[in-house]
């Protein structure tokens, strides 16, 4: 697997295939790819007047006058001042003191993106990738190019926006390991969101799974106290990726994470308390609880299962059907499997096999093992 990969180093053959396939593109990448590691940051004119505009149009914003802010921005913007067009495009693409105008947005950013300034550059990839102001859905080809652009100029999301075009194959051929050489830049600028990105390529995606550099990735951030780094060390010490299976260990790294209030950690040492000994299901609850209360949609799942089989608490099917419907309105699929074999089986509510087949059907088409043998069965 990928090794103290050299980012940007595109081999002839890479390059040439690209060509074939989007020629322009691929003579934008294969510039970026020699500057990308030493970027060259836009020359802005000194302006001590339009920057006092701009400096008090900063403090405008602070205090929450977006009307003085636009007047200030404007004020440095008429006089060519890249980074306060970038901003009016900022207030613009937020509304902020304006209605929110993605058109007017792109025209100021277009304004700072012309004299190169790299964070209008990265802006005006990211309305590209939303389709503002372009007639195809996803202009992603026109977003890669304006990110190459940001890239050049040291503008960190840009390296790691690239990374997301490649990973899913957006306006370039899906590349997993094309997708780590850009995270990996960012990455090496200390981005922390970046190295969790390459450790998540290397856990999930087929074409660059490598456990053991996942690992690596995840205690680079674990080991400076970030609480989805910590998470995810948990997660590949409970199942044994990359390490050897060691729940203690895995415990201890979810109790960092939940200390931070991450609701994955928190759900984690639920699931743990429910399925490895010494069971304690009444800890499983508060654990899943701390992290329903933010909101996490498999943690309230967990709290439904708990209530239904009397774990921990008084066997209650009303209130685990509640739970299961909270999490079934987010989206979690499993859930919706619950519900259709409580309506099966007339569990809290009246037995009503159309209901029951209507959410196994949910369920079974994301993937639900479980929906998909009843539905086969009924």
């Amino acid at each position: 697997m990928i090794k103290n990969i050299q980012a940007f180093r595109l081999t002839i053959i890479a390059v040439s295939f690209l060509l074939s396939v989007q020629p322009s593109l691929a003579q934008e990448i294969a510039g970026a790819t020699q500057s990308a590691q030493m970027p060259s940051p836009p020359v802005i004119a000194k302006n001590p007047q339009a920057e006092q505009s701009y400096n008090l149009g900063l403090q405008a914003e602070a205090r929450q006058d977006f009307a003085e802010a636009m007047k200030r921005m404007q004020e440095a913007a008429e006089q060519g001042f890249a980074p306060a067009q970038n901003h009016i495009g900022q207030m613009y693409f937020k509304g902020l003191g304006v209605s929110q105008n993605l058109i007017e947005a792109m025209k100021w950013y277009r304004k700072a993106a012309d004299q190169g300034y790299g964070a209008a550059e990265d802006n005006l990839g990211n309305l590209y990738l939303r389709g503002v102001g372009v007639s195809k859905k996803y202009a992603y080809e026109d977003a890669m190019k304006w990110y190459l652009k940001a890239a050049r100029h040291g503008i960190t999301e840009a390296d790691k926006n690239i990374g997301f075009l490649y990973r899913h194959g957006l306006g370039v051929p899906q590349d997993s390991h094309e997708a780590i050489k850009w995270y990996q830049v960012a990455a090496e600028k200390g981005d922390i969101n970046a190295q969790n990105l390459v450790g998540e390529i290397y856990l999930h995606d087929p074409g660059a799974m490598d456990y053991t550099a996942a690992m690596t990735w995840y205690r680079k951030t674990a080991d400076k106290g970030n609480a989805i780094g910590e998470s995810m060390v948990g997660w590949m010490y409970l199942f044994g990726l990359g390490v050897p299976k060691d729940i203690t260990e895995a415990k201890r790294w979810y109790q960092k994470a939940a200390v931070q209030g991450n609701a994955t950690a928190e759900n984690q040492l639920g699931w743990i308390n429910v399925n490895f000994d010494p069971k304690d299901y009444v800890l499983a609850m508060q654990w899943y609880k701390k992290s329903a209360a933010q909101n996490y949609s498999t943690a309230k799942n967990n709290i439904g299962y708990l209530y239904e089989n009397g774990l921990g608490v008084a066997q209650d099917y009303t209130e685990a059907m509640r739970w299961y419907l909270q999490a079934a309105g987010q989206g979690y699929s499993h859930a919706w499997f619950h519900i259709g074999h409580f309506y099966d089986q007339g569990l809290g509510v009246p037995r009503d096999l159309e209901k029951a087949r209507e959410y196994m059907k949910k369920a079974a088409g994301v993937g639900d093992k479980e929906a998909q043998q009843w539905l086969q069965a009924h």
